[in-house]
């Protein structure tokens, strides 16, 4: 059956014959353009040429060496030259647009069957290290309980209690955090501050192992730090925030970071009450894996 396809490429067949009989070629020249068009008339269908290119460079390098050394006029030897010269050309056009075609069909074949390299598909969000959640007030929230499991590691490893979910602090810390300044608000409260950590349990990692804190903890020289709000036995209530804050204040230098803050009550931190409040000896610190932190 002749189709479109093939009578378009007779037709192309003959313009390029024809070309090559009114440039005075010989009937070798055209007997080679004969075999150029049995090698390019093969369907684009996405299977490979059984002429491959290089044995179709072979043949017409042959037919020009054979045209010059029996042709006997110089301006005969120039034309008979010219004219395969041309001929190789059009031959690897017709053969190289159509392994262009058939692969540019398998390409589009393959992104469908796969459904992979969408420009619409979102990458997925980096992972936190303990599956962190938007924040929420309530108390039942899954932002509140992993504020409060690991705070309570940490004071069940000093033998103090559990804290519980406060709404209130909760909104008391997320009004504060609208500001993306980075210092203290003062008041009764109890409260710690962190910026730039990326997880909850990345937050309290830094709040209780930090420089200066646990390691750094000495009942005979007591300093104000993170790790004493943490661990204050009085502290009874919890109630954390979150905001992305594009600069923090008092950070110039830290720009579309996370800004952390707990707030605690009561109050720990308190002079003259660390004794009874912070049961930790001197140096004394949690393993780190009690933190769901990468690496751990």
């Amino acid at each position: 059956m002749i189709t479109k396809q093939n009578a378009k490429e007779k037709v192309e067949h003959s313009i390029v014959k024809e070309t090559i009989r009114r440039s005075g070629a010989d009937a070798s020249t055209i007997i080679s353009c004969e075999a150029c068009v049995l090698a390019t008339d093969l369907p684009a269908s996405g299977h490979s040429i059984s002429l491959s290119l290089p044995n179709l460079f072979s043949s017409l390098l042959t037919l020009i060496v054979i045209e010059m050394k029996f042709s006997t006029v110089s301006s005969r030897k120039c034309q008979s030259f010219v004219s395969l010269i041309v001929l190789l050309l059009i031959c690897v056009s017709f053969s190289s647009g159509m392994r262009l075609d058939s692969k540019m069909k398998l390409a589009r074949r393959s992104k469908k069957a796969s459904g992979c390299g969408s420009q619409n598909e979102e990458k997925p969000a980096p992972e936190t290290s303990n599956g962190d959640v938007e924040p929420s007030f309530n108390a039942d929230s899954q932002w509140a309980a992993n504020w409060l499991n690991i705070h309570n590691k940490v004071r069940k490893f000093y033998n103090v209690g559990n804290l519980v979910w406060n709404e209130t602090l909760a909104k008391g810390a997320a009004e504060y955090a609208e500001k993306c300044d980075f210092v203290h608000s003062g008041g009764d409260l109890g409260e710690d501050l962190a910026v730039g950590q990326t997880s909850i349990d990345e937050v309290v990692s830094e709040w209780v192992l930090g420089q200066h804190e646990c390691a750094g903890y000495d009942p005979a020289n007591i300093e104000i730090s993170h790790f004493t709000q943490v661990v204050w036995k009085d502290t009874l209530q919890l109630g954390c925030w979150r905001k992305m804050c594009p600069t923090v204040g008092h950070e110039p230098e830290m720009k579309n970071v996370y800004y952390w803050i707990c707030r605690y009550g009561p109050c720990g931190n308190v002079g003259g009450e660390y004794p009874q409040n912070v049961k930790a000896k001197k140096g004394q610190c949690p393993p780190k894996s009690l933190f769901n932190l990468p690496g751990n």
